[in-house]
């Protein structure tokens, strides 16, 4: 069997969080129920951003080819097992992925994208997961080698939990038609906020989730999944943001100084994840007839005594 591109897209899905739903029974997820059995569990959209929904959530951890292992968000350092005959959420905080010790965790997938993939034990190559609607629980299914199973049940899709949507567009401008220079004080949001969300629910749980989504280089992205937007546009950018952009959201203010006769455009990176909204910091582009600069705020010069003008 191959595994065909999917094996660079897992590779650049490393360390990303992500749910696991079964194809045949929608609006379900693969769940690590109660640190043992790995159930079916249906959740919401509406639900999907609620502290009490990490059990929909799992950390791809990519070992090599087409093979991963994954981790429970809500419970760490538990891995998926195929156990005999049931899958479980085996804990093991010290486990040597790569070795023959840790191939109870080892997992293959195998699909044309992640939007219909079969996930394989490589533990015993004749378990595949599947899930069972009846009794709402995930188990393993036999199958021989030759082909990956097409049964209800066994065919998942890996994605997000939600699409990431962000632009990097102008948020305010000024142009100094005098002819002296001006100190212009631009106060802005950043960090990431939610009005579903409580801030103090969110902080602990979500913000790494977001800041390893938001960073993926899309561009390795190549057997994605169908009809689902992996990754951020501007992903290059969010990977050089500090960690705090990811957690509460606070006001902060810049100062530049403009030379006359100069236009300043203020430009910010704001994504949109599910219930959130993230607010990156700026960035200026100063322009004028003969120079164009792009600056980052960490450059802006604290300046005084010269006339002031406030954004806001």
């Amino acid at each position: 069997m191959k595994s065909s591109n999917i094996e660079q897209s897992l590779k650049a899905l490393n360390n990303t969080i992500v749910v696991i739903k079964p194809l045949s029974y929608l609006g379900q997820y693969l769940d690590s129920h109660d640190s043992y059995i790995a159930h079916i569990t249906e959740c919401p959209n509406s639900k999907l951003f609620h502290k009490d929904s990490l059990w929909t959530r799992w950390i791809i951890h990519y070992l090599h080819e087409n093979c991963i292992c994954l981790e429970s968000v809500r419970y760490p350092d538990h891995y998926l097992d195929v156990h005999n005959d049931s899958v479980r959420i085996t804990y093991s905080p010290d486990i040597p992925l790569e070795t023959l010790e840790g191939i109870w965790s080892r997992f293959r997938v195998f699909g044309d994208n992640l939007s219909n993939v079969s996930i394989q034990s490589e533990r015993n190559e004749k378990r595949w997961l599947k899930a069972y609607k009846s009794s709402l629980i995930v188990a393993p299914c036999y199958h021989d080698l030759e082909d990956v199973p097409q049964e209800e049940g066994t065919r998942f899709k890996i994605q997000f939990p939600a699409e990431i949507l962000d632009e990097y567009s102008p948020v305010a401008s000024y142009h100094n038609d005098t002819n002296d220079e001006v100190s212009v004080e631009y106060r802005y949001s950043i960090g990431t906020e939610s009005k579903t969300v409580e801030i103090s629910q969110h902080t602990a749980t979500f913000s790494i989730e977001i800041q390893r989504n938001f960073s993926i280089d899309i561009k390795e992205l190549i057997s994605i999944s169908s009809g689902f937007k992996f990754g951020a546009t501007y992903s290059n950018m969010w990977r050089h943001e500090k960690a705090d952009t990811f957690t509460q959201s606070k006001t902060v203010t810049a100062d530049v100084k403009i030379k006359p006769g100069e236009v300043v455009t203020i430009k910010q990176l704001i994504g949109k994840y599910g219930d959130f909204t993230v607010h990156s910091s700026i960035g200026l582009e100063i322009t004028n007839s003969d120079l164009t600069n792009n600056l980052l705020d960490s450059n802006l010069q604290k300046v005084s005594n010269l006339p002031h003008v406030v954004l806001v």
